[in-house]
């Protein structure tokens, strides 16, 4: 893995405006992990595929958190800040990919960024997705369909598909300042790096089209400067304008 350099992440930020969020993420884990091929991102699931971008978030954009989230109790905004790899530290390995109840037991795999991919324009989702995880079901010693399955069961598998890809589901523990009230807030990292990448790159053009503006530079000459020495030409500009 590596950082996102500032040419490939703007050409990533080109391609995925028009991506539906899945696919980002893909476009996202490629950039950073050269080494893997499509197939294999395919085949990640979508706790492997959050954790390698979490990791490619904080070697790009630096592994500090900062956002903010609204109390649910009295609706104050909070700053929220944590460390990127304090979080990846704290995510469980997951759970078994194996439930059994009553007389039904029912295996199953984790979902991957391929499973989320097929069944993105299916109208019920939750249970396409079962269709394409569950391995095996049986009712005592006989094999059943998965629609065949009661509701509970089938609730039952859909809980334990989130619980056992730990990764995919990351929880942020926050007390309001206001009035103390305590609560988990979900942190998805794609939405959340895409949505940095988007500022980034609006403001990071700007200054490409005042330093071309300035010195005449290319593009990708500009991009090849380091943030400081970017920075201060462009403080260079601003003292001429003055």
């Amino acid at each position: 893995m590596q950082p996102i350099g500032a040419i490939d992440l703007l050409d990533v930020w080109e391609r995925g405006a028009l991506l539906r969020p899945f696919r980002r993420a893909a476009a996202l884990v490629s950039a950073a992990c050269r080494e893997l091929s499509p197939e294999q991102i395919d085949a990640l699931t979508l706790g492997d595929r959050d954790r390698l971008l979490l990791r490619a978030r904080a070697l790009t954009f630096g592994p500090g958190v900062k956002a903010v989230a609204s109390c649910p109790s009295c609706g104050t905004w909070l700053d929220v800040g944590f460390d990127a790899n304090d979080v990846l530290a704290r995510i469980p390995t997951g759970g078994p990919t194996t439930i059994q109840r009553d007389d039904y037991l029912v295996q199953f795999r984790l979902p991957t960024c391929s499973d989320i991919a097929a069944i993105a324009d299916e109208a019920t989702q939750e249970e396409a997705l079962l269709r394409r995880c569950v391995l095996e079901a049986r009712r005592d010693a006989t094999t059943i369909a998965v629609d065949a399955l009661p509701e509970p069961i089938i609730d039952l598998v859909a809980e334990q598909l989130a619980r056992a890809d730990a990764g995919a589901d990351v929880d942020i523990a926050l007390t309001c300042d206001a009035c103390a009230h305590a609560w988990t807030e979900p942190f998805d990292v794609v939405a959340f790096f895409w949505e940095e990448i988007d500022t980034w790159a609006e403001r990071t053009l700007n200054d490409v089209h005042r330093l071309a503006s300035a010195y005449g530079w290319s593009e990708s000459d500009i991009l090849a400067l380091g943030p400081r020495r970017r920075q201060r030409y462009l403080a260079l500009i601003a003292e001429q304008v003055r």
